[in-house]
């Protein structure tokens, strides 16, 4: 990963499970490891998007859940914007 600060990071992960409109699990290899799970919930408005790490390092999730949190919002924004961007009209 290339960050704004122009310095590179590690950014490596393996995927654990991926079950097509409802979850994908990845394990981060790199520091810090940690387990992502993005779980995916079709609703009457539209889709729940669930995102949960649990880390090995208890401590420093604490100490970057303000960084974090941040992050993943903007994450989900992104991926808000491209996927309406690329939905089909509505009729």
């Amino acid at each position: 990963m290339h960050g704004p600060d122009g310095v590179d990071y590690p950014n490596q992960s393996e995927f654990l499970d991926i079950v097509p409109n409802a979850l994908v699990r990845i394990k981060h290899v790199n520091l810090p490891h940690f387990e992502l799970s993005i779980s995916l919930e079709s609703n009457a408005i539209g889709t729940l998007v669930s995102w949960v790490g649990v880390f090995e390092n208890h401590e420093f999730a604490e100490n970057m859940r303000p960084f974090l949190e941040t992050a993943n919002e903007q994450n989900l924004n992104r991926l808000m914007l491209e996927v309406s961007h690329s939905a089909p009209p509505s009729t």
